[in-house]
């Protein structure tokens, strides 16, 4: 993490796959002194059909609501991170998480490897996929917990190994750097992992 105003951005669908990367993102948020930026994307067509009927209050307002009481009850028991702010955005989940991270160009995204499915939700599964083929920040995907924790000390017992995958671009060094910076709260072994691309050598260059 940086040492000056680090900020952690961290995707909700609303299902339990998210409120646990809701903990540990405000797990990761408190401890390193980071603002947690929480983000819920809503359809679009949802969003403009509720607009010509003339839904009140807004659905940009409604899902800012159910947000901050999604967050409220997930971070009850933390000693809350320095500064929590609340975004929605309308679009496709994972663009929407890509141009939020580079916007507000965040040190740290947490989300979940899964999610709700259906038609207000799409697959967190896929949006997860594509945030993590494009983006150049460092992306912290949750493993699924099933007991309450209030801080990465709670959880330290429990995580062994934190994997940093590096392509050696000039963004690696900054991803290296979060990873350690997470490896050394959680006092689990850092896993530096760059994969080579299997090619074929001809006999007459070998």
């Amino acid at each position: 993490m940086t040492s000056t105003a680090p900020s952690v951005l961290c995707p909700i669908d609303f299902s339990e796959f998210s409120r646990q990367a809701l903990a540990y993102a405000a797990a990761t948020a408190n401890h390193f002194g980071a603002r947690l930026i929480v983000l819920s994307v809503d359809d679009p067509l949802l969003t403009e059909a509720a607009v010509v009927a003339g839904g009140v209050p807004s659905p940009a307002e409604e899902t800012r609501r159910e947000l901050q009481r999604f967050c409220a009850d997930t971070i009850a028991l933390f000693a809350g991170p320095r500064t929590l702010e609340y975004r929605v955005a309308v679009g496709k989940p994972a663009t929407e998480i890509l141009r939020e991270a580079s916007e507000l160009r965040v040190d740290l995204i947490v989300m979940s490897s899964h999610g709700r499915s259906g038609m207000r939700k799409l697959f967190f599964g896929s949006t997860t996929e594509r945030v993590l083929r494009e983006t150049s920040v460092p992306v912290l995907v949750t493993r699924d917990w099933n007991k309450p924790f209030t801080s990465l000390s709670e959880l330290a017992p429990h995580i062994t190994r934190v994997m940093a995958p590096l392509d050696m671009s000039p963004d690696s060094a900054h991803q290296l750097s979060v990873a350690h910076g997470i490896a050394t709260a959680l006092s689990a072994r850092l896993m530096a992992v760059h994969v080579l691309e299997p090619f074929f050598v001809p006999h007459r260059v070998r």
